[in-house]
């Protein structure tokens, strides 16, 4: 048997299209292109849904008091979440990507849906040990 060449990924995404990644601290980042379907807010209203297990931003105005700062940094947008998770009991300490979907207004992840376990440098984690 031969040598199989090795082609490295070039750009390519974990998912495709606007993704929301819930941090192993419980917060939440999203790509900039959900960022965008929101409309590029400075604040976000983040909800949760118990009947679906689907969480759910909301862009909101500077004066709304109940929605969290929007924290921009290049390549992605982070909003808090840790309080709500542990107010709905939603587990967090892996960091998992889901796709994003926007909804009448509302940007929407799927916590039961596909997903993708994600390392510290974005990269999916693997199995050590074979393949």
């Amino acid at each position: 048997m031969g040598f199989e060449v090795f082609e490295k990924r070039k750009g390519g995404r974990l998912i495709e299209g606007p993704t929301v990644t819930h941090l192993s601290c419980g917060d939440f980042s999203m790509s900039g292109d959900a960022y965008a379907l929101l409309g590029l807010p400075d604040k976000l209203y983040v909800m949760y849904d118990p009947e679906t297990n689907r969480i759910g931003f909301r862009a909101a105005s500077r004066s709304d008091g109940g929605a969290y700062w929007v924290r921009k940094t290049s390549g992605y947008v982070g909003v808090a979440g840790r309080a709500m998770c542990r107010h709905h009991d939603i587990p967090y300490g892996n960091a998992t990507r889901y796709p994003a979907v926007l909804e009448d207004g509302v940007l929407v992840v799927d916590l039961s849906g596909d997903s993708v376990r994600v390392g510290r440098s974005g990269h999916p984690i693997r199995e050590r040990g074979g393949r």
